[in-house]
């Protein structure tokens, strides 16, 4: 029998009898071997010679699936283990069919639920009515949260379309405001040179008639405590004439050495008087000596007071307009950059992709976060991605958002870079996939590489009808 179907030894695992049984009904008449898909059933035609899908060469078609490989790629051994390179075939009646490598056929290890793959060791019974049950009450808890999700999507779309709409009309309306207030701010502006002009002639003239009169106070101080000190009214001050005035008593012991003396008058520091120390005259006084010993002769009444007096009634009429003018200018100012800036935002707002049917823009300004391990992760669709420890302490920026950047599908995806460059690393990132789900949420976060972080979203806007699968076989 073993040569008339050209098959090799049965394994010595497999007993003779069953192993002769299993050909057979593997090849039975007008059978499709086991182990081949519906859709490559028509290159295997019982009775016809099977060529190999590679077409390095034809055989018996009684050589398929006796555990013998013939073919190099594996295609006449789809039932088998032989090759271990092919691809065996589950139809799992009242389940979902499944393609396993053909090297797991007769393992002992249970991969379809129809127990076809291990129709050698027995090992496996068919549990397929159980386990398409639990598949069908899945996809049907699938279809009912997609549906769901699909009537929200297309809440999202309308509220999208709505959303551009305002914010487009808005711009409208801040553009004209801009324009608007621009005109107040200049308005406001020339009212206030204009009253900034006489207030500033006004104090400036006020100052210039203090100033003076402190300088003539200052110097006829100066002149009075140089001339105290000049006890001969030679025009020169001697370490004489200071030893006569116990105000300049360093050490408190009652008498003014004369190296106490010297050392006021040594005013470069270098140990000895030279001729202008020795004698000196009133300007180098005033330049040099007068404010370091002034308070100590403060009862003598050569300490002025430099405490500049309020301006006259007069002026402070004149000062209050000019800061009620600036008053009214800031505020201008303050009124005109807030529309710019609300005109900046909205602009900016308009401008990012919100999705071919609008249906990201309910992400705008809205943040979602999630804990992984000892920190929170957020992210801000449209804005920027953050990470922070549980302990406390600052965010951490992950990155800036990017845009939507998948590639088979554009919107499967957002992508957040920039963020805080690591140490001894690449700046922080976050590539964020975005699946279908009943609401908007962060449900896994990983760092892959290191300071490159992933996250995965579900969110309504990515739902469709198509996704709900419908299988024949269910």
């Amino acid at each position: 029998l073993l040569q008339q179907s050209n098959m090799a030894a049965p394994p010595r695992a497999l007993p003779f009898a069953l192993y002769i049984l299993c050909v057979t009904a593997s090849l039975g008449s007008g059978q499709v071997p086991r182990g081949v898909p519906p859709e490559k059933a028509p290159l295997y035609v019982p009775g016809s010679p099977f060529t190999c899908f590679n077409g390095e060469r034809t055989i018996p078609f009684t050589s398929i699936n006796d555990d013998f490989c013939d073919c190099e790629d594996g295609s006449d051994e789809p039932g088998t283990s032989a090759c271990g390179r092919g691809v065996f075939y589950c139809e799992n009646k009242l389940a979902k069919s499944l393609h396993i490598p053909n090297y797991r056929v007769n393992d002992g290890v249970c991969d379809c639920c129809d127990a076809s793959d291990e129709y050698g060791t027995g090992k496996c019974q068919n549990d397929c009515e159980e386990v398409g049950r639990a598949l069908r009450e899945a996809m049907e808890k699938a279809r009912i949260m997609t549906e769901a999700a699909v009537k929200v999507r297309k809440q999202y779309e309308a509220e999208g379309l709505a959303k551009r709409a305002e914010l487009q009309q808005k711009i409208n309306e801040l553009a004209t405001e801009k324009d608007r207030l621009q005109a107040l701010l200049d308005e406001a502006n020339g009212h206030k040179e204009q009253a900034e002009k006489p207030e500033k002639e006004a104090k400036d003239k006020a100052d210039n008639e203090w100033n003076e009169k402190l300088t003539t106070m200052k110097d006829a101080a100066i002149k009075k405590l140089f001339s105290l000190l000049d006890k001969d009214q030679s025009g020169g001050i001697s370490s004489e004439e200071l030893q006569h005035h116990n105000e300049l008593d360093k050490d408190q012991d009652g008498t003014v050495t004369k190296e106490e003396a010297e050392e006021l008058l040594d005013l470069d520091g270098d140990g000895a008087l030279n001729e202008t120390e020795a004698n000196v005259g009133e300007d180098h006084f005033k330049e040099h000596l007068f404010e370091q010993i002034k308070e100590k002769f403060k009862e003598h009444g050569v300490v002025v007071d430099e405490t500049k007096p309020e301006y006259e009634e007069s002026i402070n009429h004149i000062i209050a307009a000019a800061e009620e003018a600036r008053k009214k200018a800031q505020e201008a100012q303050n009124a005109k950059q807030e529309a710019d800036r609300q005109h900046d935002d909205h602009s900016k707002q308009l401008g990012h992709d919100w999705g071919p049917n609008n249906e990201f823009a309910h992400m705008l300004n809205n943040c979602y976060s999630a804990d992984a391990n000892e920190y929170t992760y957020t992210v801000c669709p449209f804005g920027k991605a953050t990470q922070t420890k549980k302990s406390g302490g600052g965010d951490t920026n992950l990155g800036n958002f990017k845009g939507f950047t998948g590639k088979k599908d554009k919107y499967s995806e957002m992508k957040f870079e920039g963020g805080l460059k690591c140490w001894n690393g690449p700046q922080r990132s976050m590539t964020v996939t975005l699946i279908c789900g009943g609401e908007v949420a962060v449900k896994d976060v990983k760092e892959p590489s290191m300071c490159e972080y992933t996250m995965t979203m579900t969110t309504p806007a990515r739902c469709s009808l198509d996704q709900i699968e419908i299988h024949d076989e269910l």
